[in-house]
């Protein structure tokens, strides 16, 4: 995997330089640039989450807006909401932006910090309607520069369909047979694409084995 990181379509000499940015020379150090934090946006049952879990939410407007200002800039936006019959107040700060998008009676998809002691949630993120995502666990990557989170998915994405078939595997198939491992490519996938939590564990306890290996090796080699 040793291609210059240009050979990614998409990935020009510009973006190439911020990508050294993060000591991102090859296509191979691109698929191990590993996210450092997920965010999970699959639907929760308030029931069953803990006290200041992040959530995502679907529910029904059930009040008008209130928005309270402090200062010039500050404010503080709430309103009621319905979800699955438990009626929650959801809090934005500094976004009364917002106000235009809530109607009584319209269905929101709310993302933000649970407070199970004052049935609150203070929200980080506001979509209309219910929202569905391909991907409910969003891997956050460290970025430089003007490079986003989002250009490095999408470079990590163009980058797997191009030179997935040739991501060399060091762990021999007897060895991943035996102790259940996922390939190099398949733990890859499901650490930039995560279709759930257990699947990213598999791909950490992959990557974790190999490591191991490869400090065994070089022990050996002395």
């Amino acid at each position: 995997m040793d291609q210059a990181v240009t050979e990614v379509t998409g990935v020009g000499e510009e973006t190439a330089k911020l990508l050294q940015g993060l000591r991102i020379y090859t296509v191979g150090d691109l698929l191990e640039h590993f996210p450092y934090r997920y965010e999970d946006y699959q639907l929760k049952d308030l029931h069953e989450v803990k006290h200041e879990e992040r959530v995502t939410v679907v529910g029904i407007v059930q009040s008008e807006v209130s928005i309270r200002y402090f200062g010039k800039k500050k404010n503080r936006l709430s309103f009621r909401l319905l979800v699955n019959q438990i009626l929650v107040t959801v809090t934005f700060f500094n976004r009364a932006f917002l106000k235009s998008q809530i109607k009584l009676g319209a269905e929101l998809t709310i993302t933000g910090k649970w407070d199970q002691h004052r049935m609150t949630i203070t929200g980080s993120e506001c979509k209309q309607g219910r929202e569905e995502r391909e991907q409910t666990i969003a891997p956050i990557y460290s970025v430089s520069g003007k490079l986003t989170t989002k250009a490095i998915r999408k470079f990590i994405y163009q980058a797997m369909n191009q030179f997935s078939t040739q991501i060399p595997d060091l762990i021999p198939e007897q060895l991943r047979e035996s102790y259940k491992l996922p390939s190099k490519r398949e733990a890859l996938s499901r650490l930039h694409f995560p279709p759930n939590p257990e699947s990213m564990k598999h791909a950490r306890r992959r990557m974790v084995y190999e490591e191991f290996l490869l400090f065994q090796l070089k022990m050996q080699a002395f």
